[in-house]
């Protein structure tokens, strides 16, 4: 390697070290705390996502809660209206806090699912063998063999 010393060699093994010491990014590689680092931020992912679904799945159940009183409500309301003691605006209010209760759950059971997986990301179990798809699985080796003497954007992967 270049260092740019008398002969112009300093020693490959040298000049890495000081490169590395020199970013900023590569300071905990220098040090070693990179190990504890990453385990730290993965805990913290582990313990948002269970944080996340749990909420979600405390919010499914507030969310069924208003969907059943907005189903009573409406039968209520459309009673009223059938004996003159309500008008049709007030049976068309009543549906529509039905319909947004119904869109609120449906909201709810999707932060789930997407609270789920992203658990399921942070403890490192997210792939297709685990979620039982029946998908080829991804090979680094097979892609490198298939692009490795193409040059970007010349052709597929597949070879057309």
């Amino acid at each position: 390697m270049w260092a740019g010393g008398p002969s112009g060699w300093a020693g490959g093994l040298a000049v890495g070290v000081i490169a590395c010491a020199a970013l900023p990014m590569a300071a905990p590689l220098v040090h070693g705390e990179t190990l504890e680092t990453a385990r730290d931020q993965v805990r913290q992912a582990v313990v948002q996502s269970w944080g996340q679904l749990e909420a979600a799945k405390g919010n499914i159940e507030a969310t069924h809660a208003q969907v059943q009183a907005s189903e009573i409500a409406l039968n209520g309301v459309r009673e009223e209206a059938r004996v003159g003691q309500r008008t049709t605006l007030d049976v068309l209010n009543a549906q529509q806090e039905l319909v947004n209760a119904r869109v609120s759950m449906v909201s709810a059971q999707r932060d789930r699912v997407v609270a789920s997986y992203t658990l399921l990301a942070a403890v490192g179990r997210l792939s297709p063998q685990v979620l039982g798809l029946h998908v080829p699985a991804y090979s680094p080796v097979v892609h490198y063999q298939q692009v490795r003497d193409s040059w970007a954007g010349v052709r597929n992967p597949d070879g057309r």
